[in-house]
């Protein structure tokens, strides 16, 4: 049994200006998105421990299930 996530889940749908907000990130500066690429790895990254841990979806997406007969 396989469970594949065909098209990664955007990074528009991740919430990456929240998280900037609750780290309390310098604000402010010339380039307030600096640090976006590593925030976005980071929720990865957490996002696929989350779901791997409680075996569960947090973000809807789609998911192809392939299952041998």
């Amino acid at each position: 049994m396989y469970l594949v996530e065909p098209t990664p889940l955007s990074t528009a749908r991740l919430p990456i200006p929240g998280l900037r907000a609750h780290l309390r990130l310098g604000t402010g500066f010339t380039d307030d998105t600096a640090q976006d690429a590593l925030l976005e790895q980071v929720l990865r990254a957490s996002l696929a421990e989350v779901e791997r841990f409680c075996a569960k979806a947090v973000l809807i997406r789609d998911f192809v299930w392939t299952t041998h007969a």
